[in-house]
């Protein structure tokens, strides 16, 4: 038996990547072997010739593995999208577990805008969304270390870690240059992703459903929400879809379809012909034509977006809020074996009207946002968060949010002059809104909330709909 030396296993290693990467490139259709592809096996034998070089001459004993894998990363990193990407087998095993929707960490879906690491969005009361983190915050830093040259793979590696530990992140927002330092404990992140209320506003019933993700079960989750409703008294729903980061472009579109009983729901273009579809909605409307708005913010991306561009589109839907996020691109997934998978841009997707929002997102029916918080404010919200006032407030009034409002206003004054004679300007509205945040913090994320009070986007909503009559 022959025993192959050091250089013809070098040789057969290179032959067997060759291997490999022809047949990535042909399975996937990026390779047609015609004469238009010499500049293509020329570099190919650059790669190969470089990879001997190091294998045989370089100083240490390379690590082959971590050769090749690299010069994947830096494949997909040249295409400056942020969206296509290599995976490890953490990074693939992190991708099908939040498809399933349990993972454990801080709760924000990230991406890649302008080379800075970017919220998307928060996910609702996770631990990201409770110490107040925002779309479009770009990530500076992770546990003091630099995310400048961090790929999306390594940043939820870092962000990721044991419930009970802590990670510390530095966020910068807006045109803002001083850095925000955010210390958020990891917690099992438990996405419910359909949850729905019925409630009533001046004299009339709605619908309120929120949606968290889109996954796998979701479409379902949605149909047994819908179904729980009473649609003879119900004269409206409200779809929320703020802070939802997208997930199945396939569960994005039974969503719509749901909700439309004719129509193109959206449509897909791409380089290849299996990627040039169209999705049209079925003969039923579930909730019969009620009126319907639906909430959006910058952090509404992805599949929500299919889901508001449809049913705007459509005229289905007055959209209440402000710009979503723009991320209008369709990513296939192929796994690689051995753990490993790439995600593939293959396709942007098109609104009814042919607009594609990708990086532009969609603008709302009737704008809303949030009054801006003062700088002064924010200082007295830490001084009575770190002195621990809510905390106590909470504690000692259990049952507040089923109290009469005159009942709670009543004790709101009474902690608004606790406060003041301690030297702190605590306004009422903004203790309101801490009060009540904790409050929602405690009562889980597994449960709708409806606040007409401080919630102006909300409140919109339902001021729309009880002026708007049954289809």
């Amino acid at each position: 038996m022959k025993i192959i030396n050091k250089r013809e296993r070098t040789i057969w290693i290179i032959a067997l990547s060759v291997i490999i990467i022809m047949w990535v490139l042909t399975e996937t259709n990026l390779l047609k072997f015609s004469s238009a592809n010499n500049k293509l096996y020329k570099n190919l034998r650059i790669f190969n010739e470089v990879l001997s070089l190091l294998e045989v001459s370089y100083v240490d004993p390379p690590d082959l593995e971590k050769l090749i894998y690299g010069a994947v990363d830096g494949m997909m990193g040249s295409l400056d999208d942020p969206y296509t990407r290599f995976m490890r087998k953490e990074g693939y095993k992190d991708l099908k577990v939040e498809t399933e929707g349990k993972f454990g960490g801080v709760g924000f879906v990230i991406t890649k805008r302008e080379g800075w690491l970017t919220v998307v969005a928060p996910i609702d009361d996770t631990p990201a969304s409770r110490v107040g983190l925002k779309p479009n915050d770009k990530i500076i830093k992770i546990n003091e270390e630099s995310t400048k040259e961090m790929d999306l793979n390594m940043a939820v590696s870092k962000l990721r870690g044991k419930p009970g530990t802590y990670v510390t992140i530095w966020i910068q927002r807006d045109d803002d240059t001083k850095l925000k330092e955010y210390k958020i404990k990891r917690e099992i992140i438990k996405i419910e992703s359909v949850l729905s209320k019925q409630f009533k506003y001046k004299e009339k019933e709605f619908g309120y459903i929120k949606i968290k993700t889109f996954g796998e079960d979701t479409y379902d989750h949605l149909q047994n929400a819908v179904k729980k409703f009473d649609k003879v008294k119900l004269d409206g729903v409200i779809l929320d879809l703020r802070n939802n980061p997208g997930g199945l472009l396939y569960s994005a579109y039974k969503v719509a379809d749901l909700f439309l009983d004719k129509g193109m729901v959206v449509y897909t273009k791409g380089r290849l012909e299996d990627q040039n579809k169209e999705y049209y909605a079925s003969s039923l409307d579930y909730c019969h034509n009620l009126p319907m708005c639906i909430l959006v913010n910058g952090g509404s991306a992805s599949g929500s977006e299919i889901v508001v561009g449809a049913l705007k589109d459509n005229k289905r839907a007055i959209i209440v809020g402000t710009k979503t996020f723009g991320k209008g691109v369709v990513q296939t997934v192929r796994e690689l074996g051995d753990g490993l998978a790439v995600a593939i841009t293959t396709a942007r997707y098109y609104t009814p009207s042919g607009i594609s929002i990708h990086k532009k997102g969609i603008k709302p029916n009737i704008e809303v946002d949030f009054p801006k918080t003062s700088s002064s404010e924010i200082e007295e919200a830490e001084k009575i968060i770190n002195g621990k006032y809510i905390d106590e407030f909470v504690n000692t009034n259990k049952n507040f949010l089923k109290a009469e409002k005159a009942k709670q206003e009543d004790e709101l004054k009474k902690l608004v002059k606790k406060l003041n004679s301690k030297g702190i300007n605590a306004d009422y509205k903004l203790i309101r809104r801490l009060v009540k945040a904790k409050f929602y913090e405690i009562k889980g994320m597994n449960e709708a909330i409806l606040d007409l009070e401080d919630d102006v986007q909300m409140k919109k909503a339902a001021e729309i709909l009880s002026v708007t009559d049954r289809m």
